[in-house]
């Protein structure tokens, strides 16, 4: 009986069937049983790219040439611009240049605005053969801050019609200007007109005159902000009074300017956006190829350290 158990001994202490001692270190499992759990080892994305700098460069390259093709093959949109000034007054008369600046500025605004209005569009649109809608859609005008000067913009699929378009619609808008200037050519009618100016112009004057009285006796914010308004008002009446007394010494023989609106510069070249979308799709590929590269360096280099440690243990 002794004999028996001590043979069946080592059986029972292991427990599990298989004949091996729980104080052998010969029958423990393999050395990976003490990696199980533990992550393996990963290699950064800087680490990568130098590892693996073409999987980098060809898709910068790759994608960057891409985009360069894309840019060139895109319809380009050409931008042609005319410039307009405001106003030819006859600076021999008392008062012509008191306010001037400031008066042809507004003008100069206000024209800007009458770029897409209806007695401005319709011609263009019959001169050029395309619907009104879509000169309102490719034409702007901005003026210029601090000037009488303002720019019509024109935009269009080739050079040419950019460059026709923006003049035709300085045209348009000088005859615009030149059909309000003659809404009456007669000159009993300006004459009448003329007075009625001036003595609009006289209460402008004379309520500016009283708001400078007050605000030099007792300054304020409100008085400034009421005097800079009144003087705005008379320097406006003042101009149109001095356009409709040009326009009676025209009527009656003596020389004036016909033409509130002048054109300073006529379209002449256009520039294409196809550069500029050349540029920015071009590094956009650029961008996007860098890092597609360096995801897929990082990718690489973490699979061959993967399956080293695999083939080791």
């Amino acid at each position: 009986m002794i004999e028996q158990s001590t043979r069946t001994a080592p059986r029972a202490a292991n427990g599990n069937g298989n004949g091996a001692s729980s104080y052998g270190a010969p029958f423990a499992e393999p050395a990976t049983a003490g990696v199980i759990g533990h992550a393996p080892p990963s290699v950064g994305v800087v680490e990568s790219v130098k590892r693996y700098p073409l999987l980098v460069i060809i898709p910068a390259l790759a994608l960057m040439i891409l985009g360069i093709v894309v840019g060139l093959q895109k319809q380009a949109t050409y931008v042609a611009d005319a410039r307009l000034t405001v106003g030819r007054i006859n600076l021999n008369a008392p008062g012509a240049l008191a306010g001037y600046a400031s008066a042809t500025q507004a003008l100069a605004s206000q024209f800007a605005r009458a770029a897409t209005a209806t007695p401005v569009v319709a011609p263009v649109a019959k001169k050029l053969d395309i619907p009104e809608s879509r000169v309102r859609s490719r034409v702007s005008a901005s003026p210029i801050p601090e000037s009488p000067i303002f720019t019509v913009r024109a935009t269009a699929r080739t050079e040419a019609g950019a460059i026709a378009m923006a003049n035709a619609t300085a045209v348009s808008v000088q005859e615009y200007a030149r059909k309000l200037n003659d809404r009456d050519p007669d000159s009993g009618a300006l004459l009448g007109r003329y007075k009625e100016t001036s003595d609009i112009l006289a209460a402008r004057e004379a309520r500016a005159d009283a708001l400078k009285e007050r605000f030099e006796e007792k300054p304020s914010a409100g008085l400034r902000r009421k005097l800079a308004d009144a003087r705005a008002s008379r320097n406006f009446w003042r101009l149109r009074e001095q356009a409709i007394e040009e326009r009676y010494l025209a009527a009656t023989g003596g020389e004036a300017s016909s033409r509130l609106i002048e054109i300073l510069n006529q379209a002449e070249t256009a520039k294409s956006d196809r550069r500029r979308w050349i540029q920015i799709l071009g590094f956009a590929g650029l961008l996007g190829g860098v890092l597609l590269g360096m995801g897929l360096a990082t990718f690489v280099a973490n699979r061959r350290v993967r399956r080293r440690l695999a083939a080791s243990t």
